[in-house]
């Protein structure tokens, strides 16, 4: 009997000290378990996060710009798809998208290059008694002699032993319709001790004989006669004037005894002619 007496007051007692734990705890109760559909919940999110993802499936933004530090172009971009409808949304979303400042008109070439389409203007149709080339047509055959290593050979000269000392000189040409001219290419040749450039230099369009535009030679560079350089390069752009013809004209330079000019590549431009014009 006392055994058992024992025995029930130690059970009674350790089922009161469980009793006094339990009621300490009661301030914070435990969480219940999650139900099954929390659980789901909490398996997908960290599946997402594993995979890089966020809670819709979408990839977070990398190195997001603030407003404050956006580039104009970023800035842009942003205000202009706030305003857009769905359709051009996806617009945008499938292709590359510019800034205006970033846009690049290309407009068409209003000139083109007429020189192989003319015949020659010259004051004398006498060829030229140097080493320098005999034929004109080396002033349009595109080929630009180097400043340093040029040759007599790719320049004509208006030398002539008949006519050592003329008064004036021109090269140019004349066309067989009318254009409407608007530059001018015009390298020089070789300056030698005795003439090789121009003293004076004019342009001249004329059509059917006429001279409808005489101006002085405004270049860019600005010609400066006798440099002593050979081959240098300049272009004149002309007040827009219709003609058949145009040419150089001038006092050609050199000594008491020899003047005449040297020309290494002479080009003429003019505007493209419509259809209607052709």
């Amino acid at each position: 009997m006392l055994a058992l007496s024992q025995a029930l007051v130690i059970a009674f007692l350790l089922s009161g000290t469980d009793f006094i734990c339990n009621d300490a705890r009661s301030d914070s109760p435990p969480s219940p378990k999650p139900g099954r559909m929390e659980q789901e919940k909490r398996g997908e999110r960290g599946r997402l996060e594993k995979a890089g993802l966020d809670s819709v499936g979408k990839a977070p933004p990398e190195n997001k710009i603030s407003d404050s530090v956006k580039t104009p172009a970023q800035s842009w971009s942003r205000r202009s798809a706030q305003t857009q409808s769905p359709a051009q949304e996806e617009v945008v979303r499938s292709s590359h998208t510019f800034a205006p400042d970033t846009a690049i008109a290309v407009e068409p070439d209003p000139m083109v290059d007429i020189t192989g389409r003319g015949k020659f203007v010259l004051r004398s149709e006498q060829p030229t008694v140097s080493s320098s080339n005999a034929n004109p047509n080396v002033i349009r055959d595109g080929i630009r002699p180097d400043i340093r290593t040029g040759q007599d050979s790719q320049q004509y000269s208006s030398y002539s032993r008949k006519d050592p000392k003329p008064d004036y000189d021109t090269v140019g040409f004349a066309f067989d319709t009318t254009w409407t001219f608007c530059t001018l290419d015009f390298q020089e040749g070789i300056h030698r001790v005795n003439g090789g450039w121009f003293d004076s230099l004019w342009i001249e369009i004329l059509d059917r004989g006429e001279i409808v535009l005489s101006t002085r030679f405004d270049s860019t560079p600005r010609y400066s006669g006798r440099s002593g350089r050979n081959f240098d390069s300049y272009r004149v752009n002309l007040t827009l004037t219709s003609g058949d013809a145009i040419r150089l004209v001038g006092t050609p330079g050199g000594d008491r005894n020899t003047r005449f000019i040297s020309i290494a590549e002479l080009r003429v431009y003019a505007l493209k002619k419509t259809k209607q014009e052709n």
